[in-house]
């Protein structure tokens, strides 16, 4: 997905469909319905009407493609990925990107989806409507902060500063931070003389990219010496797993319809060692929980919940063949410093500490029970810190 966050709670559309017309939000709150959000900027500055958020409410059409949708004034879109097309109804066929997704709960205590848009499903943009930036790997961030020729001297200063790093073998995780830190604070202030990224509409993007280039060209020294700082941790996850590689996901009670999916989440999982920064290895993880929290938008699936997720993630953690799980957390929270975004990944990131928590927690006398008790995810994220 493109890279953007926002508070949907201050999104006007959003609130206005809450306040002025909260029978309509209720019905599909209670109803379990997807409603779809314009991001903030891109909403008009006249007045909204009721037709305006009745096509941007959906439910699935029966006993057709799940991946098609009907609005409630009975307008047609199809979703594929992580594109969402306007057929029938509407005045013109638009393809809109879906930036991110929320889940909220309804009065009885059941879940529902609000996704937030690139731009309006129909209408006019506001005029100040730009464009989202697309911010999800090491080449997205170069191209923000390189791709104007006038920029190569500040590149030149910041790949200086990147060469002259050294990493002290046999420091401590803080000392690590606080060099990493040094450059990446170094190197904003080299990046911030360009006068496109002084404008606050910028500077978290600019923030963000600035961390991803810098950590990508500290990785080969600073992720080494943050995995040899916590290998007496991933040994002993190590030893549990390689005891547990021909466990059948079924003994961890993951359901049939998830099942097909964990080797396609496994194949994204075995990249998160070739990526060299936070953003990437964070948006690696965020993928692969996707996988399975997407199926729901493309079937007829029940949700996943968070009980369910963490035997899905224990199962992938077990046969990824990852032998350095605590040292890609501790890069992945203690390297991400702009903290852009970090409300967007803490869900995913979290589950998969849980999961790893969990492995090499329990005795492997507990994996020979034939319905093992679910992991208590209450407890085990309350408990779980990151010692080295």
């Amino acid at each position: 997905m493109a890279r953007y966050d926002e508070d949907l709670h201050e999104n006007p559309f959003f609130n206005t469909l809450v306040t002025k017309y909260n029978i309509m939000f209720s019905e599909a709150a209670e109803k379990k319905w997807m409603i779809f959000v314009p991001r903030a900027d891109t909403v008009p500055r006249l007045k909204l009407n009721k037709n305006d958020f009745e096509n941007h409410i959906f439910r699935q059409m029966a006993g057709d493609s799940p991946a098609t949708l009907v609005s409630c004034n009975g307008k047609v879109c199809a979703i594929s990925g992580d594109i969402m097309t306007t057929e029938q109804g509407y005045k013109e066929q638009r393809s809109v990107r879906i930036l991110f997704e929320e889940c909220f709960y309804n009065s009885r205590d059941e879940s529902y989806q609000v996704f937030c848009l690139e731009q309006p499903l129909e209408g006019t943009l506001t005029d100040d409507a730009g464009a989202v930036v697309r911010m999800e790997s090491l080449e997205d961030c170069c191209n923000y902060l390189w791709r104007d020729p006038v920029n190569d001297r500040v590149k030149k200063s910041v790949d200086s500063l990147l060469g002259f790093f050294k990493m002290e073998r046999g420091g401590s995780l803080r000392t690590s931070m606080d060099a990493a830190s040094a450059v990446y604070t170094r190197a904003i202030q080299e990046v911030l003389k360009i006068r496109r990224y002084q404008s606050m509409s910028q500077r978290n993007f600019c923030k963000l990219a600035v961390e991803t280039y810098v950590m990508a060209g500290l990785h080969k020294k600073i992720f080494k010496e943050i995995c040899f700082l916590v290998a007496h941790r991933d040994s002993t996850l190590n030893k549990i797993s390689r005891n547990l590689t021909d466990i059948p996901p079924e003994h961890l009670g993951i359901k049939a319809q998830f099942r097909l999916s964990l080797p396609q989440a496994k194949k994204v999982l075995c990249q998160l060692n070739q990526l060299p920064s936070p953003l990437e290895k964070m948006n690696c993880l965020k993928q692969c929980v996707s996988v399975f929290t997407k199926m729901p938008l493309e079937g007829h699936f029940d949700a996943l919940t968070a009980d369910e997720l963490l035997p899905i993630l224990v199962y992938l953690v077990i046969i990824s063949d990852i032998p350095n799980w605590h040292g890609n957390m501790a890069y992945i929270n203690n390297f991400h410093f702009s903290r852009i975004g970090v409300e967007e990944f803490a869900y995913n990131v979290t589950s998969f500490e849980a999961a790893v928590e969990y492995i090499s927690a329990e005795s492997s006398q507990v994996w020979d029970y034939p319905t093992p008790t679910p992991p208590n995810v209450s407890y085990i994220r309350s408990t779980l810190t990151l010692t080295l």
